[in-house]
């Protein structure tokens, strides 16, 4: 006895649909064997970055107005110079409104105490602090540190953002990001 073909409906007879391609998949990123991968996203990338012996790897999500810019090598590139900034100079915050107002408070505490503490005139401490707080803000937050590849130190992060900005036509922006070292806490 043979059985029937069961009437079910066209769709449950299509083959199930592929899962969609992530992009994931890890590319040769230049000298040393350092290896970058770039993730679509709705409104930008994530690229990423593991140091040679994998102890230092750095996720940054760079975000656009559309995935086309998303898809370019120009962004994609852009990612990825953000990543080795991030390795190479361990931001705490991307810009300075993200700083909290209690560390910002200490710290200029502290840098008054150690200018007070060197014999500087009262009148020069808070301006001294204020140099300091600043130097600092530079240290800690991402758009407002060096530019690592740039060696006259005048190129900011947030100018080559700017420069992108230009080139691209569209706005783009870092998102967060995440550095993560072996051992570190």
């Amino acid at each position: 006895m043979t059985k029937k073909p069961s009437k079910k409906s066209s769709a449950s007879r299509r083959p199930p649909k592929p899962p969609k391609k992530t992009g994931i998949g890890l590319l040769p990123g230049g000298e040393g064997g350092r290896f970058s991968e770039h993730l679509p996203t709705k409104e930008g990338a994530i690229g990423s970055y593991v140091h040679v012996g994998a102890r230092v790897g750095v996720l940054v999500e760079l975000s656009c107005d559309t995935d086309f810019l998303a898809r370019t090598e120009d962004f994609l590139r852009l990612a990825k110079e953000l990543c080795l900034q991030v390795a190479a100079t361990r931001p705490r915050w991307i810009t300075r409104g993200e700083v909290p107002t209690d560390v910002l408070d200490a710290k200029r505490k502290e840098f008054q105490h150690e200018a007070t503490k060197k014999g500087k005139p009262i009148a020069e401490v808070a301006k001294i602090a204020e140099t300091k707080l600043e130097n600092y803000l530079s240290e800690v937050c991402l758009l407002e540190q060096p530019y690592i590849r740039e060696s006259s130190g005048k190129v900011k992060v947030k100018d080559l953002l700017t420069e992108a900005v230009a080139k691209m036509g569209e706005k783009v922006a870092v998102r967060r990001f995440v550095r993560l070292e072996v051992g570190d806490e």
